[in-house]
């Protein structure tokens, strides 16, 4: 998972970065890495505060990866009618599609300092 460095570090505080991890973009073109934040955010339809860790890298938008969301026990679901995330007690939270891309709206929870 990867979140624009810029556009974020006023709301979470840079952690140390993971030595040898490296990120590029789809075109190829090699990313910063600035180091980690624990992002907390409430998503919309939601009311438990969904928190993850995020690369703060150079990347145009925050991008959350499939594998982190269900390693922490939810499940993802997509299908050209319906996708969206099933948390662990049952709880939904829609995607829609936008230029191709799932994404879901959040609202960020400024200043989280816990571990995701």
């Amino acid at each position: 998972s990867v979140l624009p460095y810029e556009s974020m570090k006023d709301l979470f505080p840079l952690l140390p970065k993971q030595e040898g991890v490296r990120f590029c973009a789809a075109n190829g073109t090699e990313l910063r890495n600035y180091g980690q934040m624990n992002v907390a955010f409430k998503a919309q339809g939601r009311d438990g505060i969904n928190c993850m860790s995020f690369h703060a890298t150079d990347s145009k938008k925050p991008l959350a990866s499939v594998r982190a969301i269900v390693e922490k026990g939810s499940s993802v679901h997509f299908t050209p009618e319906d996708s969206y995330i099933l948390g662990l007690n049952g709880e939904r939270v829609n995607l829609q599609v936008e230029n191709g891309v799932y994404v879901m709206d959040v609202s960020y929870l400024k200043g989280f300092t816990r571990q995701a």
